[in-house]
């Protein structure tokens, strides 16, 4: 069982870095200074930064292509056109600048082109469901439905939550006579869009497609600075974080086995970093303490509305409502505890009005905001006990994802995101690993049984 926390303060002086010296790397830093600005939206400081890349780097492909994108963000079609085609005419391989052109003649009306350079794009990335998905659009609006089904197929058949692909096999149908299935896509496309699990895409920057966003490039790899020694030191007494524990007892659970989780907020907004504690406080069970600067910190668990003899597993920190205050979400044994962070006085029980009803052991868990409605959703990790322990709780033993309603209830969609089956966790991080602006997960396993038979559909949070 974990017995103390250990805090040090610790000093960092970093040296300047050297200034980049081949045209290369500076090339390779102006061009994604430059996706950087994409991504802010701001197209005319990424152009620059993009043609001074280009002109540091002549042959840096990637900048090219980005100025291309950059200049269809403008809506300056022809130089946009140009630089595109001055790309395929040197490397036919760049799937990038071919979806780009198709989107740019499917904007200019020219169906015949913007069809051929999907086209391109589509048997180099044959796996891109956006690429079948315009050349969809671009066959229904030639009335050519029977293409246009097949290609809508094909981009459900990759991304099985493909909003408006959905839609556009529901025209399809209609406009071909098919009404009976024209009405079950249409319920689909309500159904994925009315549960966030996918929405329609836009012509916005970011909303078309991967292929469609500025591309980053590789950065040469620069010599660096000899590593600055550090050394971490036990100031766990001393800062007032008497965190109790069993010395030398053998652990009874599984929960005392791994340890309690912690979790870092800034309970009062005070600007300095507060602790909670699942387990294993002065009382023996969850402890919060208020940060008092210079390294001291003071338990405060009863005044802040928290029972400190209430043990628990897990915990996670997020401002779930959007009030400006953390909110913690705790683990215990059997059951999972929402609290409402009430602007700094306290922390308010408020699991029943929440309707978060999760049992087992919550080992680990962690505030996402999966379905990007802009508020925070809560997924779960649990596991059964350790073998040859005894066991603390006995079903259920799968992962959970509640869904926030943005009204301070949760509805739960494991099942609707994919997440359902027979597998367990110990710990869960939520991120967008691949930059395709949707988030994704990994999950600790407590067991190592694979499930190779199963694929969840998008958005994936991956186990």
């Amino acid at each position: 069982m974990l017995v103390g926390l250990g805090l040090g303060l610790l000093a960092v002086q970093r040296r300047p870095s050297t200034p980049p010296s081949s045209a290369t790397t500076q090339a390779n830093r102006l061009n994604n200074l430059g996706v950087g600005y994409m991504n802010q939206q701001s197209f005319k400081k990424a152009l620059q930064y993009f043609q001074q890349a280009r002109a540091a780097d002549p042959q840096l492909v990637a900048a090219r292509v980005n100025q291309g994108i950059a200049l269809l963000n403008l809506q300056q079609i022809e130089p946009a056109r140009q630089t595109l085609m001055e790309v395929v005419k040197t490397d036919a391989g760049d799937a990038r600048a071919w979806y780009n052109l198709g989107l740019l003649y499917r904007g200019d009306n020219q169906p015949k082109a913007a069809l051929d350079a999907f086209q391109h794009a589509a048997e180099l990335e044959p796996k891109d469901a956006d690429c079948h998905y315009f050349l969809g659009t671009i066959y229904m609006q030639q009335k050519e439905f029977p293409q246009a089904i097949a290609e809508f197929q094909k981009t459900l058949h990759l991304d099985a939550y493909h909003a408006s692909a959905e839609f556009g096999l529901a025209r399809a149908y209609q406009q071909s006579g098919n009404m009976p299935e024209a009405r079950v896509r249409l319920a689909k496309f309500q159904q994925i869009t009315k549960s966030k699990l996918g929405a329609a895409m836009s012509v916005a920057y970011g909303d078309q497609g991967p292929l469609s966003l500025a591309e980053s490039s590789t950065a040469t790899v620069e010599a660096v600075p000899a590593q600055i020694p550090v050394r971490f030191v036990d100031e766990t007494r001393q800062s007032g974080l008497a965190v109790a524990g069993r010395p030398g007892a053998a652990p009874k659970t599984f929960a005392e086995l791994t340890g309690p989780g912690a979790c870092l907020l800034d309970y009062d907004n005070d600007g300095k970093i507060d602790i909670f504690v699942a387990n294993g406080g002065k009382e023996g069970g969850m402890a919060l303490y208020h940060n008092l600067g210079e390294g001291k910190f003071a338990d405060i668990t009863e005044a802040m509305g928290l029972d400190p003899k209430a043990g628990a597993n897990s915990c996670a920190a997020g401002d779930y409502d959007n009030d400006g205050y953390t909110d913690l979400a705790v683990g215990f044994n059997g059951h999972v505890a929402l609290y409402h962070n009430e602007k700094g006085a306290k922390f308010a029980d408020v699991t029943k009005a929440a309707g978060i009803q999760t049992g087992g052991l919550p080992m680990g868990m962690t505030f996402i905001d999966y379905d990007h409605d802009g508020d925070l959703d809560l997924y779960i990790t649990r596991t059964p006990e350790h073998p040859g322990m005894p066991a603390s709780a006995t079903a259920p033993t799968t992962n959970v994802l509640w869904r926030n309603n943005g009204n301070g209830t949760f509805s739960e969609a494991t099942d609707a995101t994919g997440l359902s089956g027979s597998g367990s966790g110990t710990a869960a991080a939520g991120t967008d690993f691949n930059n395709d602006r949707a988030i994704e997960g990994a999950a600790k396993r407590a067991d190592r049984e694979a499930r190779s038979d199963r694929q969840p559909p998008r958005p994936s949070f991956l186990q």
